[in-house]
């Protein structure tokens, strides 16, 4: 396991490389502990570098950006893993869920690395990621998802903290290293309807979640997002 691993604007480019590779090749063997280790200590450090705004310039922060969600990518690969190699895992509901939403935290920050940094270990992971989509539909289907209906009243841009409609910074645009997004401040529930093309796929309705008209366990995600790891204290 690796406790500290020295970054510097000379050496993050080829030291992320170096352990996007390492960690990888940790997780094929199985030896998530290992694989962990690296992540947690390279994420844990381009935290750092993010927030406390050191020597890093502003082109600088955005790879270093998009490098902490490839790491965190690999961090919720890692976990898929753990999740899977017991013998059984599948028996447990709660297991199941817990995939079910790893995957598609993984499937987005995959995702977004792709388009950002490109990376042929980012697509071998896209791929992986496909195939355990693929089982899941296999053995329970398309499924049903909670789609609710929301009145936003008031939302800020994480950049400024301004509201929205006075600021000048665009949804989804990278400033200085950090991803702008609309943070919603006050809202209304309107409804809830259940849809089988949704939104977001992480809200689930799974059938052992119901009971004749009602539903239990169900998830919703406001505020998540690719770098929503950032926010974390570990």
């Amino acid at each position: 396991m690796k406790n500290k691993i020295l970054i510097t604007k000379t050496n993050f480019k080829p030291i992320s490389f170096k352990y996007f590779t390492e960690c990888w090749e940790y997780i094929q063997a199985k030896r998530f502990k290992d694989a962990k280790g690296i992540s947690t200590t390279l994420l844990n450090e381009y935290k750092k570098i993010l927030k406390e705004n050191t020597w890093a310039e502003d082109d600088d922060k955005s790879l270093i950006l998009v490098l902490a969600i490839g790491f965190k990518a690999i961090d919720d690969f890692i976990e898929i893993g753990e999740i899977t190699t017991p013998e059984k895992w599948f028996e447990k509901n709660d297991l199941i869920e817990k995939l079910w939403i790893k995957l598609w935290d993984c499937k987005e920050r995959v995702d977004y690395v792709i388009d950002n940094f490109q990376g042929d270990l980012f697509v071998i992971v896209s791929k992986k990621l496909e195939e355990l989509h693929k089982d899941f539909l296999e053995v329970y289907g398309n499924g049903i998802y909670a789609s609710p209906e929301f009145l936003i009243k008031k939302e800020t841009c994480s950049i400024c903290d301004l509201d929205v409609r006075a600021c000048l910074h665009i949804s989804g645009h990278v400033y200085s290293g950090a991803i702008c997004k609309y943070v919603v401040k006050d809202f209304e529930m309107r409804s809830i309807s259940l849809v089988t093309v949704p939104k977001d796929p992480r809200c689930r309705a799974w059938a052992w979640n119901m009971e004749g008209r009602t539903i239990k366990g169900m998830a919703f995600f406001f505020n998540s997002g690719v770098d929503s790891f950032l926010n974390e204290d570990k």
